[in-house]
């Protein structure tokens, strides 16, 4: 089960939440009861985390992912009456930029991985009935097989070839609870847990054994 970034969600320190990358707290996000100890919570007002820019590692340049990419968490969705919300953004979600997202649109949960080169795999999902409860979402991505949007365990949507052929780099940073483009405001109202990357493609009975491990 060991990932290449785990975010436990436990420990702020002053205005820092303390992880393998360390992140930037931003009008004061907090730790509140999670599904495993405690969890990060943003408002969905103002409130967000930054952990800077990381184009020299695989969780912001795809190029850098020869054997794929996966992010994984628990996730608890409020209800902020936004139907723009970023919860995970480091510029996959703007041909400005390239990388990943995971957001809500319009009443679905909608993630995009997007190379360099401006291919972008981009898959959604209706939200789950009770997306106030915690879910498990998961997306694995490698190049040659595409992109699998996960909730629960059970396979939502896939995206197996890309589109779009240009993208440029104007905004790096890894942001939680609102879009990497910071002059947008789209503030996500969410509890965020156990935020898991691998720096490889997981298979479904692998993100299972995630959730069996820690849906407790």
């Amino acid at each position: 089960m060991i990932s290449d970034l785990y975010f436990d969600m436990e420990c702020i320190i002053g205005d820092v939440l303390v992880g393998p990358i360390n992140g930037s707290l931003h009008n004061n996000p907090g730790l509140v009861d999670g599904k495993i100890g405690r969890a990060l919570y943003t408002d969905g007002v103002s409130q967000y985390v930054n952990f800077g820019s990381h184009r020299d590692k695989c969780i912001a340049n795809l190029d850098l992912c020869p054997q794929g990419l996966t992010v994984m968490l628990w996730l608890k969705i409020g209800d902020a009456g936004h139907s723009y919300e970023f919860y995970i953004s480091n510029g996959g979600q703007a041909a400005q930029s390239h990388g990943m997202c995971l957001r809500k649109i319009n009443g679905h949960l909608e993630s995009r991985f997007r190379k360099p080169n401006g291919h972008l795999w981009q898959v959604f999902c209706p939200l789950p009935p009770d997306y106030d409860a915690w879910h498990h979402v998961a997306v694995a991505w490698k190049s040659n097989i595409g992109l699998k949007l996960y909730v629960d365990g059970v396979l939502k949507n896939e995206k197996r070839s890309p589109h779009g052929n240009s993208a440029n780099n104007i905004f790096t940073d890894f942001v939680l609870g609102n879009a990497n483009n910071l002059a947008v405001s789209y503030f996500g109202q969410a509890w965020y847990d156990e935020l898991r990357i691998y720096y490889d493609y997981k298979v479904p009975s692998f993100i299972m054994s995630v959730i069996t491990q820690t849906d407790i």
